[in-house]
């Protein structure tokens, strides 16, 4: 009986994941994204008060939309930068969901110095370790801003 019972559940089964191998016998790839090819803003366009500001870190809209996109981050924004005692030329940051903010034209500058045709994937290792370096650096200034708020309270 417990026989008949077995077999009547076990080819049903081995059927239906017969079935499923041969529907499912396709080998599913996602499709290749959207290269990247970063454009900076000119280094004429960076002349301030007779000082000249590295173009690298300065990346043109377009760039940042298709570096958010790529890195899956929350927003790009456009943001103030003070250098030193002046006013530096606003630049094009993305914004993570746990607060991090990276300047857009460090990760871009890695796929102008390795394009997507000629080197597949490298352009973007670089970017995901640069994004994580600036997340444990992140995460280290918050400790430190821990420590001395909690040693203010010791004193």
């Amino acid at each position: 009986m417990l026989q008949t019972v077995v077999d009547f559940l076990l080819w049903p089964v081995s059927l239906v994941i017969w079935i499923w191998k041969k529907l499912t016998n396709k080998i599913i790839t996602l499709p290749k994204p959207d290269p990247i090819n970063p454009t900076f803003m000119l280094p004429e366009d960076l002349k301030v008060d007779g000082y000249n500001y590295n173009p690298h870190f300065y990346a043109t809209e377009e760039t940042a939309l298709a570096v958010q996109k790529r890195f899956d981050a929350m927003v790009s924004f456009i943001k103030p930068v003070v250098d030193a005692d002046r006013q530096a030329p606003a630049q094009w940051f993305v914004r993570f969901t746990d607060g991090l903010e990276v300047n857009v034209g460090q990760l871009a500058r890695f796929f102008a110095a390795y394009p997507e045709e000629k080197y597949p994937g490298v352009a973007m290792q670089f970017g995901i370790a640069a994004v994580a370096m600036e997340r444990e650096n992140k995460v280290y200034r918050e400790r430190v801003a821990r420590r001395a708020a909690f040693r203010q309270e010791e004193d």
